[in-house]
């Protein structure tokens, strides 16, 4: 699928025959700043956050389609790029069940326990399926659930 090497920009739009664990696909994308992922059938599992932060790689953006993790999991997944020193990058994520309104006011928390101050946000009054959070200049977040 992927020869082994350093991209600064990964986009994989795909449709899987069969399903693919992410850390089968991982050590082939690892080392890059930019990495989108529309694989249908690719199982990210609950171990996700801990094969990428094997890599130590400080994204610029993360994004991530047809997730089916648990609601720790994205936490989790959260905790893990707000600790970047670089800064949280750009992070889109879409999934295949539906989320609670509640779980995007903690996602909003975590950003803002950091000091990021909400410039912009779109909360849902129902169950979503995306995410997508952005760290403008000056630590303002634009923040999108739908």
């Amino acid at each position: 699928m992927l020869k082994l090497h350093k991209y600064s920009i990964i986009r994989i739009y795909t449709v899987l025959t069969e399903p693919m664990l992410f850390s089968d696909l991982w050590p082939y994308i690892e080392h890059s700043k930019e990495i989108n992922l529309s694989i249908k059938n690719l199982i990210y599992g609950k171990n996700v956050v801990n094969v990428i932060r094997k890599n130590q790689v400080c994204f610029t953006k993360l994004f991530f389609f047809h997730l089916d993790i648990s609601q720790k999991v994205l936490l989790d997944l959260f905790d893990f790029i707000l600790s970047f020193p670089s800064g949280p990058p750009r992070a889109c994520f879409t999934f295949l069940q539906e989320l609670p309104v509640s779980l995007a006011w903690t996602v909003i928390e975590k950003y803002e326990s950091l000091g990021f101050k909400e410039n912009m946000h779109f909360i849902p009054t129902s169950e979503y399926h995306s995410i997508r959070m952005i760290v403008l200049e000056g630590n303002k977040l634009e923040a999108h659930f739908c």
